[in-house]
């Protein structure tokens, strides 16, 4: 074996899953004067990324990548931590992983493309949320999720019909973290009325939240009376964060050509402005009480001017 191949293979084992082998080729690479890649590597499969990142020496990839394939599941994550932390270079090596690798590895790489945006990334966990383990595809998703780019928001749609409970929930998560980049999308959804996607698209634009409020209520008001229901009910799911949409609801409790509708709107009416009442009184519960030296009085302004924190939110009708 000459010099330079004797060398890789050396680093390469560095990330051996027999801690004998790696702290053998520590040794043997220290002797060579490479102690401080040796160091750092070692470092960072025991959980401390910090020196192989100062380090910058690419040739630490080959070590940390192999470690993914190891069965000792925190030997795994810290080589997928510190393959997160050394940016762009590692992107490649970590789709290759997910392309080729054992189950156990391409896990590990696709939690650890999560910190990468660049289309590549994207890519290859794209690719991932169609292979055959739902383990993969579930920790795909998540890593979509995470990652947060809006290009995977139709990818993530298709796997809310995936044939694996783990893999749907792990898809709605990823699109309610994307939030509202995918609000477009998901409403489009609603208005075509595809039941088998109804429900797990109401869920996650009810996990959104706030920010797809106005965007639901005019639904409020489509022809369709599937696309009126589903509105009804992310808005009552909503909760306190639906109040902005109480007056579309109010109309759509007198108005709407379905007696069935109507109630179910004056149901949610009466839920939406509960939750804002009783929010209030929650968030005065988790106030510390006087006396601690973190009252929230002492933002306001020593003469009573601006916007006091402490003013009390305005009653919803």
């Amino acid at each position: 074996m000459s010099a330079p191949a004797s060398l890789r293979a050396l680093i390469g084992a560095l990330g051996d899953c027999r801690r004998e082998a790696r702290e053998a080729a520590a040794r043997v690479l220290t002797e060579q004067g490479e102690g401080r890649l040796a160091a750092a590597v070692g470092d960072a499969l025991r959980g401390d990324s910090s020196a192989v990142v100062a380090l910058g020496d690419l040739r630490a990839l080959r070590p940390l990548a192999r470690a993914l394939a190891c069965s000792e599941g925190d030997l795994r994550a810290a080589a997928a931590r510190a393959l997160s932390l050394l940016g762009a270079p590692a992107g490649p090596v970590l789709a290759r992983v997910l392309r080729r690798g054992c189950l156990e590895a391409r896990v590990a790489a696709a939690q650890a493309l999560s910190a990468f945006d660049d289309p590549g990334a994207i890519a290859a966990l794209v690719r991932a949320l169609t292979h055959r383990e739902p383990r993969l595809r579930a920790a795909a998703a998540q890593a979509l999720g995470r990652a947060g780019s809006p290009t995977a928001v139709e990818p993530l749609i298709a796997a809310l019909d995936d044939g694996d409970a783990s893999v749907r929930a792990a898809a709605q998560g990823a699109l309610v973290a994307i939030g509202p980049g995918a609000v477009s999308r998901l409403l489009r959804l609603l208005r075509e009325g595809r039941p088998e996607l109804q429900e797990a698209v109401a869920a996650v634009l009810a996990g959104i939240g706030a920010p797809c409020v106005p965007a639901v209520a005019a639904l409020l008001a489509h022809p369709d009376p599937r696309a009126r229901r589903a509105a009804i009910e992310v808005l009552t799911a909503i909760g306190a964060d639906a109040a902005a949409a109480l007056p579309e609801l109010r109309w759509q409790a007198g108005h709407d050509p379905s007696p069935q509708l109507r109630q179910l709107g004056r149901a949610a009416l009466r839920q939406v402005r509960a939750a804002g009442r009783q929010a209030p009184r929650e968030l005065q519960a988790a106030m510390p009480p006087q006396g601690t030296g973190t009252e929230l009085e002492a933002a306001s302004p020593a003469d009573g001017r601006g916007t006091e924190l402490l003013s009390a939110p305005p009653q919803v009708e």
